[in-house]
């Protein structure tokens, strides 16, 4: 490698590096190793007294991604947000409840977490 081509690869390891950091501030583990996503907007679903403000995220495995489209170009929303009800521990309904920008935080998180699963991701 040239010089070059040395301070370009230890940018983008600092780049991925704070990308971590930000997941790992972001979303915290708990005891069990789930990321834990709390809600901006905590939801109540069906008869539940106490509406739902945390969601816990499991990593993803094979099953979780079975019927994932290999062309990226054919990735959709739904896909993804598909993946997130798979890998968290609440019931899919609350997915069509959540505000915008819990779906976006739901979003990030799966996506980091889909992207260590395919080698693609940032981090751990």
């Amino acid at each position: 490698m040239n010089d070059a081509e040395v301070r370009a690869t230890a940018e983008k390891d600092q780049e991925l590096a704070a990308q971590i950091a930000l997941i790992e501030q972001k979303y915290p583990r708990n005891e069990k190793g789930s990321r834990i996503l709390h809600l901006l907007h905590p939801v109540t679903l069906f008869e539940q007294q106490t509406p739902v403000s945390e969601v816990h995220f499991r990593a993803v495995r094979t099953k979780d991604v079975r019927d994932f489209p290999v062309d990226p170009k054919s990735i959709a929303m739904g896909n993804l947000l598909d993946i997130a009800t798979r890998i968290w521990d609440q019931p899919a309904a609350l997915m069509d409840k959540l505000h915008g920008e819990d779906r976006a935080a739901v979003l990030e998180l799966s996506g980091f977490l889909l992207g260590n699963f395919l080698g693609i991701g940032v981090g751990p």
